[in-house]
């Protein structure tokens, strides 16, 4: 990950995802508002 993200060398990872990964209905993304200042996006990592 630090060859990606090199401002990231020296620090750690607490938490990582392990569970089944997000697949939307439409396959695509989706994204939307809660309120005024809160946001999400969810996206598909399926294969094609």
């Amino acid at each position: 990950m630090e060859k990606i993200f090199p401002q990231l060398k020296g620090i750690g990872i607490d938490y990582k995802w392990t569970g089944n990964f997000l697949l939307t209905y439409s396959r695509m993304p989706q994204f939307g508002s809660f309120a005024d200042n809160i946001y999400y996006l969810q996206a598909t990592a399926a294969m094609v």
